[in-house]
């Protein structure tokens, strides 16, 4: 999902997104997980961060291109989340 809205997106900076979501280093995120940070104002506090992007920046096209698109946000869940876990 984050590499259909960033192409250039290291395989670093995909782990810190995750584990961002990934609140109680499960090794998964839920869709209840992924909807309740989604809809909350996230902020990134790692300001020493030698990544690129931040969660802003998948957060808020995100959050617009769901707005534009009426995006239902557990299907789309569901499309990114092929095994289930």
């Amino acid at each position: 999902m984050v590499r259909s809205l960033y192409e250039k997106v290291t395989k670093p900076e995909i782990v810190q997104i995750f584990q961002h979501f990934d609140k109680g280093r499960k090794g998964y995120v839920t869709k209840g997980e992924f909807m309740q940070i989604f809809q909350s104002e996230v902020k990134e506090t790692n300001t020493t961060s030698y990544f690129h992007i931040n969660i802003e920046d998948i957060i808020k096209p995100l959050a617009t291109k769901v707005k534009k698109f009426n995006v239902n946000i557990p299907t789309l869940f569901d499309k990114y989340d092929k095994n289930k876990n």
